[in-house]
């Protein structure tokens, strides 16, 4: 069993080790699947919540893997901290003199942040979108310092032509002309609509993530909790 859990570690680890150092991480189903059979085997001789702990995993890597969206920094920690106990319960199982005295037994809060990451993980990215699309565009460069000689001297005639043009309009006299009538004032709602929808289609994105997951593990009130908000 030692020697089982020692291949699927390495498989896991430059994955993590990766993520860890700041580059987002595309999950491929081999992933998925090293990590179901990590929970399998950890689950046939469970010391603590370790087996749990795997299939939570798994349950996170198969929503990315589904909803077709990286692995980013926001769950590089909790992550880490799964491939650290993963490490405990082998150090244990290598170990002959059998003492588990400091062996943790529950994990209940990483357990709950990993039901939680998938929704936190997609709420974060939206949140980044928003900001970015929220900076102001940087000024556009003087198009005539940019444009090349032979085109800059037919724009400087035709400039050098609408000065002659308008002092000779100005040596007659001006003909008066009538205003033209004010337009009547339409109301534009396009711009409210268009938000509405995009504020729909984020909802309906994050309700079908959120069954996705809750399709896998029916008994998980937050699931359900989540899905109202």
């Amino acid at each position: 069993m030692a020697g089982e859990l020692r291949g699927y570690l390495a498989e896991l680890e430059p994955f993590v080790t990766a993520l860890v150092a700041g580059d987002e991480q595309t999950v491929n189903p081999d992933l998925v699947r090293t990590v179901h059979t990590l929970a399998g085997t950890l689950s046939m001789a469970p010391l603590g919540q370790e087996s749990e702990v795997a299939r939570e995993l798994e349950y996170y890597l198969e929503n990315r893997l589904n909803s077709d969206r990286p692995v980013t920094q926001t769950a590089a920690l909790c992550i880490q901290t799964c491939l650290h106990r993963f490490h405990q319960r082998l150090a244990v199982l290598e170990d002959e003199s059998g003492n588990t005295e400091t062996y943790p037994r529950e994990d209940a809060q990483l357990l709950e942040e990993l039901a939680e990451l998938a929704a936190r993980e997609d709420t974060s990215v939206e949140q980044a979108d928003e900001l970015a699309q929220a900076q102001p565009a940087p000024p556009e460069a003087d198009a005539a310092a940019d444009m090349p000689a032979e085109e800059a001297a037919p724009e400087a005639a035709q400039e050098a032509d609408a000065e002659a043009m308008q002092e000779s309009d100005a040596a007659e006299p001006a003909t008066p002309e009538a205003e033209p009538e004010a337009a009547p004032l339409e109301v534009e709602d396009n711009d409210i609509l268009k938000i509405f929808l995009e504020e729909a289609a984020e909802v309906l994105e994050r309700c079908d993530t959120l069954l996705n997951t809750w399709r896998d593990k029916l008994s998980d009130r937050k699931l359900v909790q989540n899905l109202q908000r």
